[in-house]
Parts: C-alpha cells; sequence; structure tokens
C-alpha cells in the first residue's frame, strides 16, 4: 500500500512539474507584446505623423517630436478632487474660524498625468512602433502620490487601432490633396 501512495506522489509531482514547463512569459515580454506594433509596407515618416496626429487627437501635449530618432514623447494632464485634502482644509478652516484660508492656497486638486514615449523604426519591410505609458498623480502639496507604468493591453490595443485609422483617414485623404494641387497650379 506504501508503494502505491509513494508512486502516487511521485506520479502528481511528475504532473505538476510539467505543467510549470508551460508557464506564462515574464511581465517584461508580454508588456513588450502589448506595447509594439509593426506596419507592413508603411515608410517611417507616414507612421510617425499618424501617431503625433493620434496623439494630439487624445489631448496629449507633444514635447519632443524628432522624426530622424523616432522619438515622440507627449504629456496629457486631468485634475481629479483629493478628498482627504478637501476634508482636512475644511476642518481646519472651521476650527480656525476662517483664518486658516488666509494662509493656504485653498488647492485640493491632484494632478494626474499620462506620459506617452514612443520610437518608430524601420524594421525589415516594415516600420516598428514601441509605445510605453506611464501614470503619475501628485497631490496638491506637489508629493508622487502614485506612479506606475500602465500594463493594461486594453490601452494599447485603442491606442494602435487608432493609429490605424489615421493611416487609413491619410492615406484616403493624400488622393484628394495631389488633386487639389494640380488643380491649383
Amino acid at each position: 500500500m506504501k508503494q502505491y501512495q509513494h508512486l502516487f506522489i511521485t506520479g502528481l509531482i511528475a504532473i505538476l512539474l510539467m505543467g510549470c514547463a508551460g508557464s506564462p512569459k515574464p511581465l517584461s515580454l508580454t508588456l513588450r507584446e502589448y506595447q509594439t506594433r509593426s506596419y507592413q509596407a508603411k515608410d517611417k515618416e507616414q507612421i510617425f505623423h499618424a501617431v503625433l496626429n493620434t496623439l494630439q487627437d487624445d489631448g496629449f501635449v507633444i514635447d519632443v517630436a524628432d522624426i530622424n530618432s523616432g522619438l515622440i514623447k507627449g504629456v496629457v494632464n486631468s485634475t481629479s478632487i483629493n478628498g482627504r485634502e478637501t476634508l482636512q482644509k475644511t476642518a481646519f478652516t472651521i476650527l480656525t474660524w476662517g483664518v486658516f484660508l488666509l494662509f493656504t492656497d485653498g488647492n485640493v486638486n491632484d494632478v494626474e498625468t499620462v506620459s506617452a514615449s514612443i520610437t518608430i523604426s524601420p524594421y525589415g519591410k516594415s516600420t516598428k512602433v514601441r509605445t510605453s505609458f506611464v501614470y503619475k498623480e501628485v497631490n496638491p502639496d506637489g508629493e508622487i502620490v502614485e506612479h506606475r507604468q500602465i500594463v493594461d493591453k486594453s490601452v494599447y490595443q485603442k491606442f494602435y487601432a487608432a493609429i490605424e485609422k489615421s493611416i487609413f483617414y491619410d492615406e484616403s485623404l493624400a488622393p484628394e490633396q495631389e488633386v487639389a494641387q494640380k488643380t491649383l497650379n
């Protein structure tokens, strides 16, 4: 009986070890797959402009746009009310009979920032785009509350879908522009 138990346990361990052999990819490789897209038969300049247009459509302010290096960096900001900060400042104002308001800026908003860093490079007969989004939240005192890389696959899928729409739009608009140029000349 003990021999069968030993054989059963050995077989169970072997099955578990075989299951571990097909373990998922490390987060960094999976994230890189989300962040990277290749565009066949598209030149770097066309992709560069499509990415710029997409970022601007999403409200990003472009800080760096260097077509030679293929680097684009942009930021979009928004504010949200910091509940803790609001409660503290309200309590201090009530407790000090309003004197606290004389010595405070009254700011109770957190600033939320999403930064985009994008590289565009030739990759054989295609153009490769790699995007990285980073989220940062700063409280009214200027302290960083949260800082993290965005790893949600759907964010990158939506961004690349918007780039593809921008490419399509630019390609469909291009012939009309050429016709308009010829009629002006």
